[in-house]
C-alpha cells in the first residue's frame, strides 16, 4: 500500500508518541488477528419467585474444540483516529498524575508531611 511521505512521517511521530516505536502503526496497517464472536442470549434465573432475565453475551466461535480467528486490517484513517485517541487519554492520565502531585505538595506545605 502507498502512504504519502507526509502521512508516514505523521503516522510514525504518532506512533513514536503513542505505542513507543515508530513503526508500531505498520503492525495494525499489515492486520493483526482477531477473535471471532457471537451473540448468545442467556437466561438468568430469578431469585425467589421473580422471573428470570435474558442477557446477550458474546461467546468465541469453536470449531473442532478450537477458536477461530480472522485478520482484521485497519485503514489509514482508522490508525490516525486510534492513535488521536490514545494519545489524548494518556495527555489527560499525565495531567491528572500531575495535579494529584501538586495537590499533594499543597497539602505536605500546609499541613507538614505524615512522614
Amino acid at each position: 500500500m502507498y502512504i504519502d511521505r507526509e502521512e508516514r512521517e505523521e503516522l510514525k511521530r504518532l506512533s513514536k508518541e503513542v505505542f513507543g516505536k515508530s513503526g508500531a502503526y505498520q503492525k495494525l496497517l499489515n492486520g493483526i488477528p482477531e477473535l471471532v464472536t457471537q451473540l448468545k442470549v442467556e437466561e438468568i434465573p430469578g431469585e425467589n419467585g421473580n422471573p428470570g432475565t435474558l442477557k446477550e453475551t458474546k461467546a468465541p466461535v469453536l470449531l473442532n474444540g478450537n477458536f477461530q480467528f480472522k485478520q482484521r486490517y485497519y485503514t489509514l484513517e482508522e490508525i490516525k483516529t486510534l492513535m488521536l485517541d490514545l494519545k489524548k487519554q494518556q495527555d489527560e492520565r499525565k495531567a491528572k498524575i500531575e495535579a494529584d502531585k501538586l495537590q499533594m505538595e499543597v497539602q505536605d506545605k500546609a499541613h507538614g508531611s505524615a512522614l
